[in-house]
Formats: C-alpha cells, sequence, structure tokens
C-alpha cells in the first residue's frame, strides 16, 4: 500500500490485498488509513508514527513541528525513531523517484510502506 494523498503522494490509495493480509491488516484498517485521525483502528503508537511520517513527508521548510515530535518521542525510544524516520525517507523517496520519472505503477518495493511503518510502530 501507497500513502494517500493527505501525505503528499499523488496517487490514490492502493492496497495489494494478498500481501498486506499477510502481514496481519485488516481490510478495513487499509481502507481506513486516508481518515485515520477520525478512526479509531489504530492505536496511539500507530497514530503517532502516521503523525510523524506526515510530519516528514511534508515539510516544505524549517523542520517537523516540535509539538509532533514531542508526541512521538512519547512513543518511541531514540533508536526506534531514527529507524521509523529511516523508513519514512526511504519509502518517500522511492514515491519522489516514482513522481520525477512518470512512473505511474505501484512501486513493489514500496507497495507495502504504511505497513512497514505501522509494523515498526507495533514494535
Amino acid at each position: 500500500m501507497k500513502p494517500p494523498r493527505s501525505m503528499g503522494v499523488p496517487s490514490p490509495l492502493i492496497c495489494i490485498p494478498e500481501d498486506e493480509h499477510v502481514n496481519g491488516e485488516t481490510e478495513q484498517r487499509l481502507y481506513a488509513l486516508s481518515a485515520w485521525r477520525e478512526t479509531t483502528f489504530f492505536t496511539n503508537r500507530e497514530c503517532e508514527a502516521l503523525a510523524w511520517t506526515e510530519a516528514l513527508i511534508l515539510i516544505t521548510e524549517g523542520r517537523a513541528p516540535d509539538e509532533v515530535y514531542a508526541e512521538a518521542r512519547k512513543e518511541f525510544g531514540e533508536e526506534e525513531l531514527v529507524n521509523l524516520s529511516l523508513a519514512i525517507i526511504t519509502i518517500n523517496g522511492w514515491n519522489r523517484l516514482a513522481i520525477g520519472f512518470l512512473n505511474l505503477k505501484p512501486i513493489t518495493e514500496s507497495s507495502n510502506a504504511i505497513v512497514v511503518i505501522l509494523d515498526l510502530a507495533m514494535l
């Protein structure tokens, strides 16, 4: 699955059910992902991972908001937040390459992007 448009990715939510169900994700959670703030399907830790994802992906100048960082640090240790951040920027980089080279097909390596982030949040 790729990040929804709300996370700065211009393609619609794309899900590969057979891959996602292997990771234990339900269709309900996958389809609700673009409205994650309005649902009760995600744990606090997962919500902080998604908020941190948005903060890093949507940076236009400066840095991630202090309050988003502070909330993420309540849920993640230093090493965990670094690992989560590396996953986010790697996936975002794949998406930016695809956009830059006009690859309109899903990138296989990033098809589980949000699932990777949610998996990191569950550790």
